[in-house]
């Protein structure tokens, strides 16, 4: 995708993270089960359309945007969660 492309807008039911700065047209499908972005910044500044099921991560964890495909990485705030704690 062209890189000047106009950004989509994200749903409202989106879960939290980090990604939301760098991906758009970001929505849930399959039940609230799969986040799919239409738009995520690559780090040639292109973008990507990619999806990640929203269960993938754990209590430590958010999904991120890692070079235009949703991943998990853990959460800045993971060390202040009590081991077992769900989100």
């Amino acid at each position: 995708m062209r890189a000047n492309a106009p950004l989509e807008e994200n749903a409202d039911d989106i879960p939290p993270g980090p990604y939301t700065d760098s991906c758009h047209g970001c929505s849930l499908s399959d039940g609230g089960r799969v986040l799919r972005c239409t738009q995520c910044r690559t780090v040639t500044r292109s973008t990507a359309a990619t999806s990640i099921a929203v269960g993938a991560c754990s209590a430590r964890e958010e999904i991120d945007n890692n070079d235009g495909q949703l991943t998990c990485r853990e959460r800045e705030d993971a060390d202040a969660l009590p081991s077992g704690h769900e989100l």
